[in-house]
């Protein structure tokens, strides 16, 4: 008797290890399936499947911050462009044609330039009626590294896309297909309105840009504005716009109309593009230097755009090329979101800024500057996608490292300081504010650097 219910106890026992087997073979079996199912759903790494991660939407104002001195809007950036823009926040008609904005740094400090500054108009020549796109079919897109705007109307399709062709220059595409099986007879315009304003929450300043005609498009001028802590902005400062084709300008105070000397036409089913770029430079230098290159950067377009579209999917093949995503791919997105928002954060070399750094945050009114803190660490993210952004963080910093004869505190001598700007401090030759001399921060560099090499080798 007693053995019998020593092998029932015994049988008892190997049905539960039995179970518990097959529970674990069976748990792992659902594990692995639910990562291949997210695996499956993930997106593919190609640039085009990442639409409007950041939501870069806006009806800019020239109430530039929201709480917290913080910009309402995001918005993208390139190159270490010193503006970006917004894509149209959909819900307002007179921006509709256009990139919303464009946000411009004033040295150290965002405003918005216009709600939109080179909005398109498209006339049939043959009815003399203007297309209102705020009847569109419309669809608004943010990839990696390039902005593309879609409108569907009964006679054409028009769209808008734009890149960064340098760290002052923007390229915009605007492609117009006719749908109609007549040829379309169009006349095309630009328009633009000045903000002109500042309005930072408690004041509101008064931003006195003027517009001139140029042969082939506008150019705003700006005063000498040394407004500490709100705006800053130079004589030689400019922002200019410039067409692939002759338009004749009709220039008021704040806003011009940019109209092409000839009509064009669009035979059935086929499409008509024109370019244009636009370029915020600081200097009279960096004016003619982009000067030099837009017609270049119009005629080399399409190597321009595949340049760009090759640049990002390495950015995206760098991110994933260890696999590891394959384990989380519920963090794909993330990740790419992480690259977006470091590379519009990504600023080069202007005033005594002498290599391209990342700021802390383009979205907060103060962090438009280089922190020593936050400069190791986006190094040590930016070195996985962009190796060479990621060293001139470093070397950005260690331009103003504290030597035996500094003029000012030579016992600091071998100190990284907090934070570096657009401006010097007036004790080092400047009219700024910001640089923070008083202290440094714990010493990351060093990990941030052997990070680098790690990465790089070198």
């Amino acid at each position: 008797m007693k053995k019998s219910y020593w092998f029932i106890g015994l049988g008892v026992i190997l049905l539960i290890v039995a179970g518990i087997a097959g529970f674990n073979v069976w748990n792992k079996d659902k594990k692995q399936e639910q990562a291949s199912e997210l695996i499956e759903k993930a997106p593919k790494s190609e640039v085009s499947n990442f639409k409007n991660m950041i939501d870069i939407s806006a009806n800019p104002t020239e109430n530039m911050y929201g709480n917290y001195d913080t910009n309402r809007f995001n918005n993208f950036s390139d190159l270490g462009a010193w503006h970006g823009y917004y894509l149209p926040d959909g819900n307002t008609p007179e921006i509709l044609g256009g990139f919303a904005g464009p946000v411009i740094l004033a040295e150290e400090y965002p405003a918005n330039l216009a709600k939109t500054f080179d909005k398109i108009q498209i006339a049939n020549a043959d009815t003399k009626t203007t297309y209102d796109l705020s009847k569109a079919s419309t669809d608004f897109a943010y990839y990696p590294g390039k902005l593309v705007q879609t409108y569907e109307l009964d006679d054409l399709t028009l769209q808008l896309d734009l890149i960064f062709a340098s760290n002052r220059t923007a390229l915009v595409k605007t492609n117009i297909t006719n749908k109609t099986e007549k040829p379309l007879h169009l006349s095309l315009s630009w328009q633009g309105t000045l903000l002109n304003k500042l309005n930072d929450g408690s004041d509101q300043i008064d931003l006195k840009q003027t517009l001139e005609s140029t042969p082939n498009g506008i150019q705003v001028h700006f005063p000498n504005i040394r407004e500490m802590w709100t705006f800053f902005s130079t004589t030689q400062t400019k922002y200019s716009i410039y067409h692939d084709m002759p338009v004749t300008n009709d220039v008021a105070v704040n806003t011009y109309t940019s109209k092409a000397k000839s009509p064009i036409t669009i035979a059935p089913s086929k499409d008509f593009a024109t370019y244009a770029v636009e370029s915020y430079t600081f200097t009279d230098k960096e004016l003619q230097t982009e000067k030099a290159n837009w017609d270049s950067y119009i005629a080399d377009q399409d190597q321009l755009f595949q340049a760009n579209n090759k640049r990002w999917q390495g950015y995206l093949d760098k991110t994933f090329a260890e696999k590891k995503h394959e384990n989380y791919p519920e963090y794909k997105n993330a990740a790419v979101k992480t690259i977006e928002t470091l590379t519009t954060n990504w600023r080069s070399p202007a005033g005594a800024i002498q290599h391209d750094g990342i700021v802390p945050s383009m979205s907060y009114k103060w962090f438009i500057g280089l922190w020593s803190w936050d400069s190791w660490k986006e190094a040590v993210a930016t070195v996985h996608f962009n190796p060479e952004l990621a060293k001139n963080s470093v070397r950005a910093l260690f331009d103003y490292q504290i030597q035996k004869d500094d003029p000012i505190m030579p016992q600091d001598s071998g100190a990284i300081i907090d934070a570096i700007f657009y401006n010097k401090t007036p004790e080092r030759g400047g009219d700024g504010g910001n640089w923070n001399e008083r202290n440094s921060k714990p010493p990351l560099s060093a990990w941030a650097v052997w990070n680098i090499y790690t990465e790089t080798k070198r």
